[in-house]
């Protein structure tokens, strides 16, 4: 498998930009990270991409669900276990199977 650059951009301790084995479980996490952390609109060229703001609307699970079936297609089971710190603040792990593996 090709590596490709890791998310967020980072430097490696070589100072080189950190890459991860593309489709790893590792890719997989930073590719759901990123669709978790843009807000639909904010890529110009693909505007669907992302979710809604969190900040106003929560974590809206079926958003998520479509996201990861529309740009993720390899993965499987993909589950969010939502947990309510405080009325304005929500904490969400991801689980997720490849595909491939």
């Amino acid at each position: 498998m090709a590596r490709v650059l890791a998310f967020p951009f980072k430097l490696n301790a070589a100072g080189h930009a950190a890459t991860v084995e593309q489709e790893s479980t590792t890719y997989y996490s930073q590719q759901l990270a990123s669709i978790l952390l843009t807000v639909q609109n904010e890529r110009e060229y693909v505007l669907e991409f992302g979710m809604p703001d969190m900040a106003f609307e929560g974590f809206m699970h079926s958003s998520f669900k479509n996201q990861v079936t529309e740009y993720l297609p390899n993965l499987s089971d993909v589950s969010a276990d939502i947990t309510e710190i405080t009325s304005t603040t929500q904490k969400i792990n991801i689980s997720f199977q490849n595909g491939d593996e």
